[in-house]
């Protein structure tokens, strides 16, 4: 968690130039996991950079990096990717996008353990004015080694908030 924050500290730091055109932003996320038959709630946060760029798609992207952990006691797992979406933007009000991450999952059962973890997203951010958007979506990681804890992809159904500033 620590190399997390230390990580959220030095992205904001490189782009913090940027602060008054409401491209930095950060988000709270919750949401329900499966994986193996098994349900849990997690809690997630991220922090990340808007680009804006004029194109004939009307196409923009986002950058952040994000930290998820279950709220579970048992069998509790977390995650820090790195993630990457690009968002349609011809929708004033609801912009869909689709997005692909890449990270580290840690996960403890009898002990800690910890694999890579890739994945996509699909999702859709509800804009609310200049410096608020709700974000609800879905997201399906794999881990680069198998496990009996993770055996299979794990799918997440979350929703949120997004701040920018």
């Amino acid at each position: 968690m620590k190399k997390l924050l230390l990580a959220g500290a030095i992205f904001t730091s490189i782009f913090a130039q940027n602060l008054k055109t409401n491209d930095v932003f950060i988000g709270l996320s919750a949401g329900r996991t499966t994986t193996n038959s098994d349900h849990k709630t997690y809690g997630e946060f991220k922090i990340g950079k808007y680009f804006y760029d004029k194109n004939i798609y009307n196409i923009s992207n986002r950058i952040y990096i994000s930290g998820l952990a279950t709220t579970s006691s048992e069998k509790q797992f977390g995650i820090a990717k790195a993630n990457l979406d690009w968002i349609w933007t011809t929708i004033p009000y609801l912009k869909p996008f689709i997005g692909v991450d890449a990270g580290y999952l840690y996960y403890k059962d009898d002990s800690s353990k910890s694999t890579g973890v890739y994945g996509f997203k699909l999702g859709a951010l509800i804009y609310l004015g200049d410096t608020l958007e709700l974000e609800a979506g879905i997201n399906v990681d794999k881990a680069t080694q198998n496990s009996d804890f993770w055996t299979s992809n794990l799918k997440k159904v979350y929703g949120g908030i997004n701040f920018s500033f």
